[in-house]
């Protein structure tokens, strides 16, 4: 893999079996992704796509893929050229079975990729809110799954796509799993530190409760470590 600069908390990871983040902004980290792989001892490389090459989907190291989100539409190819390498790229990798997780922008970047319908604007979600869980993520997951998630979007996925696990009544699939793939249209990334660093990037009107989210995050750990071991399971790894 083509060496590039890494992400503030990423690692040098040449000849070993990493994952890759593929950041868009920078106030959108990997947060809680990061964490949850650490504590798998799984090494995480972080990719700015806007400025860094995209990995090398023939890279034997590459282990898993995490796909952040962002404010542009998923197939703003116009104003944001690297989106289509990004699209080919995550194709190739879940053709492949490499487990990938998509948030938010890289759920729809990951849903469009396999060639599903994004659904642009009216599905606007703000803050912490509750979520509905079926019966299959259910199935996949759990029971105990958290019954508030950080909603952040605009766009949306298009119902449909692979196996809806979760959805409120603006947005019918607010996450999917396709495969070795798991899309969450919402965050269970952020932590209160994070805060800090959001500043000045939240959309006019939304609010993000620091005791509410202090409060969410044993919930979210434990989801994203079953996440992170179902997409592995998934993929065979």
């Amino acid at each position: 893999m083509v060496a590039r600069p890494r992400g503030q908390g990423s690692v040098q990871t040449a000849g070993m079996p990493r994952w890759v983040c593929l950041q868009h902004v920078r106030y959108e980290s990997p947060a809680g992704w990061a964490e949850t792989l650490a504590a798998a001892a799984v090494p995480l490389e972080v990719c700015h796509v806007a400025t860094d090459p995209l990995p090398d989907p023939d890279d034997g190291d590459l282990a898993g893929l995490l796909v952040m989100g962002g404010p542009m539409y998923a197939r703003d190819d116009d104003r944001h050229e690297w989106l289509a390498g990004e699209r080919r790229l995550i194709a190739t990798l879940q053709h492949r079975g490499t487990p990938i997780i998509g948030v938010c922008l890289g759920a729809q970047l990951t849903a469009a990729a396999l060639g599903a319908a994004i659904d642009r604007g009216g599905h606007t979600e703000l803050g912490i809110a509750p979520v509905s869980w079926t019966e299959a993520a259910r199935d996949v997951f759990g029971a105990a799954l958290p019954a508030e998630v950080l909603h952040w979007h605009d766009d949306a996925i298009a119902s449909g796509v692979g196996t809806t696990l979760a959805s409120t009544p603006i947005t019918a699939c607010q996450a999917a799993a396709i495969g070795n793939s798991v899309l969450l249209q919402f965050h269970i990334e952020i932590r209160p530190a994070d805060l800090a660093g959001l500043a000045g990037h939240l959309p006019p009107g939304m609010v993000i409760d620091p005791v509410a989210l202090a409060a969410a995050q044993d919930g979210w750990a434990d989801l994203r470590r079953r996440i992170l071991a179902h997409v592995t399971t998934a993929a065979g790894g």
